[in-house]
């Protein structure tokens, strides 16, 4: 979806739209809905700060960066981790944190919060959900993050969370490799 948000104007393109398709990790092991124009690729040699990120589903912002890591098997030892690594990042604000459990049935915490970003071009302030579960002896962070100006608090409807938690309720774990 495109539109205009805010006082002055700021131009957006989401990707947002009707159109959803399932993307199938296999290097993650998992299988999430996206928004059809999104991009969504393994990354044999993913990074994002201290954890092994072994996707990504992107249309620039919004973003969905997930990690997954070995011989996790304790949701809130999971949840712990991914609140430790986005309070390094820059300017953190702690927003909400519960117990999330998705349409398939799958248990997690879910926290948001904003922080400041960049990226190889531009500075940004960045509104975030985590969703981390684990299954199978490992722990999995999906880090789902917009910028601000995409994220409208305050409005009926918040199309990129919306988004999100349709994507979180549609994650399924494939069968151990």
């Amino acid at each position: 979806m495109i539109r205009y948000v805010g006082p002055g104007m700021i131009y957006q393109n989401t990707g947002i739209t009707s159109d959803w398709e399932t993307y199938e990790s296999q290097l993650g092991r998992f299988s999430i809905d996206k928004p059809v124009k999104w991009l969504a690729m393994d990354l044999q040699h993913g990074n994002h700060g201290d954890l092994a990120v072994v996707a990504v589903i992107t249309n620039r912002f919004p973003r969905v960066v997930v990690a997954r890591i070995e011989d996790l098997r304790d949701n809130d030892q999971i949840a712990d981790l991914a609140s430790v690594r986005a309070q390094k990042f820059g300017d953190y604000q702690w927003l909400n944190d519960e117990i999330y459990t998705s349409d398939n049935g799958i248990s997690g915490h879910l926290t948001e919060y904003l922080n400041d970003g960049s990226d190889m071009v531009n500075q940004y302030k960045a509104h975030c959900l985590d969703w981390s579960t684990t299954y199978n002896n490992y722990g999995y962070i999906f880090t789902f993050c917009a910028e601000v100006h995409q994220w409208p608090e305050y409005a009926s409807e918040n199309e990129v969370k919306d988004a999100f938690l349709i994507m979180i309720n549609s994650i399924e774990f494939m069968v151990a490799e």
